[in-house]
């Protein structure tokens, strides 16, 4: 992040806002904007949002073998509905594999 190009006042971001986007394909980067002098919104190339977006599907992966693995090695095996309620208190809502 560069902070004298990547933090930009909402007013600048509608000025330039076609410029600004093109240079996310380019550059990668995030831009956040402010409103009033905090921070408003947070604009990213759709390549950075997809690789975000799959980094926490592995990572819901990852919880959801590990709270297996752990069940199991301990046998406080629980049921499938009971599970997916514990994982949902703890991450929120869990996209269902056919989802993600």
């Amino acid at each position: 992040m560069r902070v004298s190009e990547d933090i930009v006042p909402i007013a600048e971001f509608k000025t330039n806002a076609s410029r600004l986007i093109r240079e996310l394909g380019q550059t990668h980067r995030t831009i956040i904007v402010t409103h009033n002098g905090r921070a408003a919104a947070v604009v990213l190339s759709p390549e950075e949002y997809d690789r975000l977006n799959d980094e926490q599907t592995r990572r819901l992966h990852l919880a959801r073998y590990r709270a297996a693995a752990t069940a199991e090695a301990t046998g406080d095996m629980i049921e499938d509905d009971a599970m997916w309620q514990e994982m949902e208190q703890e991450f929120g809502p869990i996209p269902t594999p056919d989802e993600s």
